[in-house]
C-alpha cells in the first residue's frame, strides 16, 4: 500500500458568519486558531482520496464540485473521494440560508453578506483542498499500518442521558513509512466538536484542532487527520468546566495524549494489507412535517417553558436543553418552507484497511446506532465517519422521535431512516 498526505489551511477571512448555533447573529471577529484540511491519498490498485476538514458540513452540491476538479486533475475516480467534516461550530457556514428574524413570521431569506462572505470562502475553500490532494498525490510512498482504540474516554456524554456510562473509545489508524517514521494517523472519536458555545465569536476548530495539536508535536513529520464519529446525541455539555479557549484545551489535549501515548505502542506489520472499498447509493424519505399552525404552537410552548425553567434559576445544562428544544421546533419551521431543497440521497462508503474499516454517514448518526454497526464484525475497528459526503441533519433512533427532544424535533428524515441505514452498511459484512 501507498501513501501520500498533505495539510492545507483553511481559514476564512475575518469577518465571516459562523454555523452550528441558531442564535449566533454577529460573524466571527477573530480567529483564536487555524482551521486545517488533511489529505490522506491511498493508492492499491486504484487511488482513494479521505479528506478531513475544520467544518461543520460540506453540502452535497460541493462535495460535487470538489470532487470533479480532483477527478480532473489527480484522475481520482469521483466514487474515490471522501471529503469528512469535523463538524465544528467554530468554523464557517457553507449554507446559503439563514433564519432571518427580521423578516415577518421568521421567513428563509437569503442575507447578501451572508452570500458573498461565505459563497466566497465555499469556492477558495473547494480550490484549496482540490490543491492539497494534488500535493499529496505527488508523494506517494509505501507505508505499513497499524492500528488501536482507547479505553472509554469521558470527554463526549450524552446530551439526552448524561448519566448513562458509554463505551466511547477513540480509534487510530497511523501509517508508518520505510524509515519508520509516522507518516499519517487518523484518529475518530464521538462527540459535538462544542466546547465553545453561540455567544463564541473565535473562529477555531475546536477540541479536534487542541488534539491535533498534541499529535503534532509528539509526531512533526506526520499528517494527522479527525473523524467524527456518531455523535448525534454526543457533546461536551456534561463533561466541560467552562466554555472557554482554556477548556478547548484541557479536552482536546486530554484526546490527543491518548492518541499519541496509543501510537508509541502499535505493532506494524509489513505484509501486504487487505485493502476494500464498496459504495452505497439510496434514497430515503423525509418525514411528514406539521402544519405550520401546529408548530407556531409548538414554538410558542416551548417558549414559555424556557421563561418558566429561567425564573426559576435553572443551571445551564437544564437551560442549554429546553434552548435546544425551542431551537428544534423552530428549525420544522424552517425545513417546511425549504422542503423543496432537502437532501434526500444517501451515499455511504464502506473502507477497509486490513484491521479497520471506516464507514461514511452523510449526517448527524444517534451514538447507539454507531455502536450497532460496530458490532456487526467482532473482529474488527471500524470508524463511522459522519458529516461525510454531504449532510442529511440528524439520523436519529426510531425511539427517539418518540421521546422528542431537539435532534429528534430538527430532523428532516422520516422515522426509522437510521435503522434503514444501520441494515444497509451491515450489508457489507453479511
Amino acid at each position: 500500500m501507498k501513501l501520500g498526505t498533505a495539510e492545507v489551511d483553511i481559514t476564512p477571512p475575518i469577518p465571516i458568519y459562523l454555523g452550528g448555533y441558531g442564535e449566533r447573529q454577529l460573524p466571527a471577529n477573530k480567529t483564536a486558531a487555524p482551521l486545517k484540511a488533511q489529505i490522506f491519498i491511498i493508492s492499491e490498485k486504484e487511488k482513494h482520496a479521505i479528506i478531513t476538514a475544520d467544518i461543520i458540513a460540506v453540502p452535497h452540491r460541493l462535495v460535487k464540485k470538489i470532487r470533479q476538479k480532483i477527478k480532473v486533475l489527480t484522475n481520482i475516480s469521483e466514487k474515490n473521494i471522501i471529503i469528512s467534516c469535523s463538524h465544528t461550530h467554530s468554523g464557517p457556514a457553507l449554507r446559503h440560508f439563514l433564519l432571518n428574524k427580521n423578516l415577518k413570521s421568521n421567513s428563509i431569506s437569503p442575507i447578501p453578506e451572508v452570500m458573498t462572505t461565505n459563497s466566497n470562502y465555499a469556492n477558495w475553500l473547494v480550490d484549496s483542498l482540490v490543491e492539497g490532494v494534488y500535493r499529496a498525490a505527488q508523494k506517494m510512498e509505501t507505508v505499513s499500518l497499524a492500528a488501536a482504540s482507547t479505553p472509554p474516554l469521558d470527554i463526549g456524554r450524552s446530551r439526552r442521558k448524561p448519566k448513562k456510562e458509554l463505551s466511547n473509545k477513540a480509534l487510530i489508524l497511523a501509517f508508518k513509512n520505510s524509515s519508520q517514521l509516522i507518516k499519517g494517523i487518523i484518529f475518530n472519536y464521538s462527540c459535538h466538536p462544542t466546547v465553545l458555545g453561540a455567544d463564541n465569536l473565535d473562529v477555531s476548530p475546536d477540541y479536534p484542532g487542541a488534539a491535533r495539536s498534541i499529535i503534532n508535536k509528539a509526531y512533526p513529520g506526520a499528517v494527522a487527520g479527525f473523524l467524527n464519529g456518531a455523535s448525534a446525541d454526543i457533546s461536551t455539555r456534561f463533561t466541560r468546566r467552562e466554555q472557554n479557549l482554556a477548556e478547548v484545551k484541557r479536552l482536546g489535549y486530554l484526546l490527543g495524549g491518548e492518541i499519541v501515548s496509543n501510537i508509541s505502542n502499535l505493532n506494524f506489520k509489513n505484509k501486504k494489507t487487505k485493502f476494500k472499498a464498496d459504495q452505497i447509493k439510496f434514497k430515503i424519505q423525509l418525514r411528514d412535517f406539521p402544519s405550520e399552525k401546529k408548530v407556531n404552537s409548538m414554538i410558542k410552548k416551548y417558549q414559555q417553558k424556557l421563561k418558566n425553567t429561567e425564573n426559576k434559576g435553572a443551571l445551564p445544562p437544564e437551560k442549554r436543553k429546553l434552548k435546544t428544544d425551542l431551537q428544534g421546533a423552530e428549525k420544522v419551521k424552517k425545513f417546511i418552507q425549504l422542503k423543496d431543497k432537502l437532501e434526500n440521497n444517501v451515499e455511504l462508503n464502506i473502507l477497509q484497511f486490513g484491521p479497520v474499516d471506516i464507514v461514511t454517514i452523510p449526517g448527524e448518526l444517534f451514538f447507539s446506532l454507531g455502536e450497532k454497526i460496530k458490532q456487526q464484525v467482532a473482529e474488527q475497528k471500524i470508524m463511522i465517519a459522519c458529516y461525510t459526503n454531504g449532510y442529511l441533519g440528524y439520523i436519529p433512533t426510531e425511539k427517539a422521535y418518540t421521546e422528542g427532544g431537539y435532534e429528534a424535533l430538527s430532523t428532516p428524515l422520516a422515522k426509522g431512516t437510521g435503522e434503514k441505514i444501520v441494515a444497509t452498511v451491515s450489508q457489507f459484512w453479511n
